[in-house]
């Protein structure tokens, strides 16, 4: 006998592109949050957030911080809001429907 494909993970493997257009409706929804909450933190940190950092990393002069530890400071706001996520979602969507 033939294993029955009717369940969610068939439905999801056999959707059309609209489909998945749909779902990113939700992936839209949710990118708006998370870009507020990125220029909120840029906002912060460019207001002496970044100094305090700088002299908590060990730039005692001029309290500095370089690019590659600017961008360490967004990794995780970067992968979980805008990758994992994201992806959580439209795997979601498309199960529950």
């Amino acid at each position: 006998m033939r294993p029955n494909n009717s369940g969610s993970i068939g439905r999801m493997l056999k959707s059309t592109a609209s489909d998945w257009i749909s779902a990113g409706r939700y992936v839209l929804a949710w990118s708006i949050p998370a870009l507020i909450a990125m220029a909120i933190k840029i906002q912060i940190l460019r207001h002496g957030g970044l100094r305090i950092i700088g002299r908590h990393l060990g730039s005692m002069s001029n309290g500095e911080v370089s690019f590659g530890e600017i961008i360490s400071l967004f990794r995780a706001d970067l992968l979980i809001g805008f990758i994992l996520l994201p992806m959580g979602l439209l795997i979601l969507t498309k199960i529950l429907h």
